[in-house]
């Protein structure tokens, strides 16, 4: 059988479980800390969609990526599919670090950079999920499209903060 040893829907569940943990816990951190209201009091362009679409296009673009990375591994082609992993894996942790470096520093300049690292991770993983499975590739492309705005709302609100501008 060619699907033995590639993951069963259990860990796409436990997947999603990690996912929606981490994202939970993240946004806890956030709110608990203050963080979230520093954020909110910023300067911000007057065209930026309401926290709460911001906060479900996370959660969103979370899940898609984990789902993505299921389909990878599952039915991803031999060789590229390691590729894809770990450029899945990629996308995870640097929205990880796109969250603790714009509200755990507080600072809108890395706020910035990290979602630049963001796009250009995401960039690498919808290619290289491609060339291991077309149906991940699909998932990811939302993923890139999110990456594309937040990109665009970090480098407003970095420009809308920055000191003496």
């Amino acid at each position: 059988m060619a699907d033995r040893g590639r993951p069963s829907v259990i860990r796409l569940v436990l997947y999603l479980v990690l996912c929606g943990a981490v994202t939970g816990a993240l946004s806890g951190w956030a709110f608990a800390s203050g963080r979230a209201d520093w954020a909110l009091a910023l300067n911000t362009p007057s065209w930026l969609p309401p926290a709460g679409v911001i906060t479900a296009g996370w959660i969103a673009k979370t899940f898609l990526i984990c789902i993505a990375l299921w389909i990878a591994d599952r039915f991803g082609k031999p060789f590229w599919r390691e590729a894809a992993l770990a450029a899945i894996l990629a996308m995870l942790a640097v929205s990880v670090v796109w969250v603790t470096a714009f509200l755990g520093l507080r600072d809108p300049l890395a706020g910035f950079w990290a979602a630049l690292a963001s796009w250009a991770v995401a960039a690498f993983g919808v290619w290289a999920a491609g060339k291991a499975s077309r149906g991940a590739a699909a998932l990811l492309w939302p993923v890139l499209a999110w990456a594309s705005v937040s990109l665009v709302i970090a480098f407003e609100v970095m420009r809308l903060n920055a000191p003496g501008l």
